[in-house]
């Protein structure tokens, strides 16, 4: 079903607007490969986006995939050295490169990118952002991840529950199977 509505938004954003469609498929295909555990090629092809337009945006992606499947060490290879996080422009991509860089830093342990990143997306509380590629699902799930990052476990607390309660309303199943994860570490 994912499938079929990456290939059907594909189709329109192609018919009403053009720019950029393969990039967005891209990142479609690259997410629902990801969640189906079969993101080896789909990695390889997404790799060659990097210098594109939306090269922040599939590095944090790449990331993000990275240190999800436990390579942290080229995780941390893609998004430069400690303490680093995208300077990304206030644009459509801003949320879904920011929530991206959020998990990945936790993963990573870099607690002085999770205090930025966190800084950062605090006032965004309780949204989802929807954008052209993958769900990472929405600010509160990524709060939780970098409170927890840096030890701020009541913080992680009410940002898990949170993420559980919207994300199990949503349907999200990928993204709620994160967000459990994460609440039952807590």
């Amino acid at each position: 079903e994912a499938a079929r509505l990456a290939q059907e938004t594909y189709r329109v954003y192609r018919r009403t607007r053009g720019w950029q469609a393969d990039d967005v498929l891209m990142s479609f295909e690259v997410a629902i490969a990801h969640d189906r555990g079969e993101s080896g090629d789909m990695f390889d092809a997404a790799s060659s986006r990097l210098d594109g337009v939306f090269g922040g945006a599939f590095r944090e992606l790449l990331a993000w995939m990275l240190a999800e499947n436990g390579h942290l060490g080229r995780a941390r290879e893609m998004v430069g050295p400690v303490g680093s996080v995208p300077d990304a422009p206030a644009d459509w991509l801003w949320f879904e490169r920011t929530t991206a860089a959020a998990h990945v830093r936790a993963m990573l342990g870099d607690r002085e990118a999770c205090r930025s990143l966190r800084e950062r997306l605090t006032p965004f509380a309780g949204r989802l952002g929807l954008s052209a590629g993958p769900f990472f699902g929405g600010a509160d799930l990524a709060l939780a991840a970098l409170s927890e990052a840096i030890g701020d476990m009541p913080g992680a607390r009410r940002h898990a529950a949170n993420a559980v309660a919207t994300l199990e309303a949503l349907g999200t199943r990928p993204a709620l199977a994160r967000a459990l994860v994460l609440r039952s570490r807590l």
